[in-house]
């Protein structure tokens, strides 16, 4: 925010805020100490503002700041409209676990069920486990022969193991959070869209900066993190938001990851991340 200039009285600073609105200007008026102080919201708008001011002290009873007063009223009404409507789409990630909404995000309640049975059934992906050795990438090289044979499933079907219960926990515990959101705003398909597509390229990652044998649901639940907090930032009729907290979080814990605890699959969070954020980043702003 910033300061357009100072009128000396009140009905003077508010007719210009009004013929502000009327060009699309938003603005605040503040009482000052020699006067009212009006602020533009938005920086890029200063020039502009500060034009529209020179011509409004050059003449400030033109009928045109007058007739601006109803004009100006009308359209903060329909944004203040428009902002109530997008507090109601919103989704609070702070607010999921709660029991009506599991009714509304059966793929992701799916979802945690089924990587949960699998665990325990798998005794937390014990090699010896005949789950684990027909679900996870079981070379260590980079001949992967298990996809040359055609068990193409195998790209996917780690995400529902994992080696430990805390592992599990935190990783269900953040499906939860950014599945339910995608699943109630985008739909289920959306959702499983995602999932794969996050979870193929969170896969493809690993393969490319260390090695295929992984397993965890990590990878896809970055990818979602990183569609949600682009949505958020670019796209906020979509309903999805993510708090500061979270994104710094989320970043803190990879960026520890890949400097300090190398037997995480580093590659696995970035390639999800980075498809995550692909998927969620408008790209017809670059076109703008």
């Amino acid at each position: 925010m910033r300061q357009v200039g100072i009128l000396a009285t009140q009905q003077d600073a508010e007719r210009f805020a009004d013929y502000l609105v009327t060009l699309g200007i938003a603005s605040r008026v503040d009482p000052a100490p020699n006067g009212f102080s009006v602020w533009a919201i938005e920086e890029n708008d200063l020039p502009r503002a500060k034009q529209t001011l020179s011509e409004f002290q050059a003449n400030p009873t033109d009928p045109r700041y007058a007739a601006a007063h109803a004009t100006a009223e009308e359209l903060r009404q329909r944004q203040a409209a428009q902002r109530r409507k997008a507090q109601r789409k919103i989704v609070d990630l702070s607010q999921r676990w709660n029991g009506p909404l599991r009714r509304q995000v059966p793929l992701t309640m799916f979802l945690i069920g089924l990587s949960v049975a699998a665990t325990l059934l798998s005794d937390f992906s014990a090699r010896r486990s005949e789950i684990s050795y027909w679900l996870i990438l079981s070379n260590t090289g980079m001949d992967l022969s298990e996809l040359w044979r055609g068990q193409l499933w195998r790209l996917w079907t780690p995400m529902f193991l994992h080696g430990s219960a805390l592992h599990l926990i935190f990783n269900m515990y953040m499906l939860y959070i950014f599945g339910s959101a995608i699943e109630m705003r985008m739909g289920t398909k959306v959702l499983a869209g995602l999932v794969l597509a996050t979870q193929l390229a969170s896969d493809l990652g690993q393969l490319f900066i260390s090695q295929p044998a992984f397993v965890g649901f990590s990878g896809a639940v970055y990818g979602l993190f990183g569609y949600v907090w682009m949505k958020a930032r670019y796209d906020p009729g979509a309903g999805l938001f993510v708090d500061s907290r979270t994104v710094f979080l989320m970043m803190a814990w990879l960026f520890l990851c890949t400097r300090i605890l190398e037997s995480v699959a580093n590659g696995a969070h970035v390639g999800g991340l980075i498809a995550g954020i692909a998927l969620g980043y408008p790209f017809r702003r670059l076109l703008r």
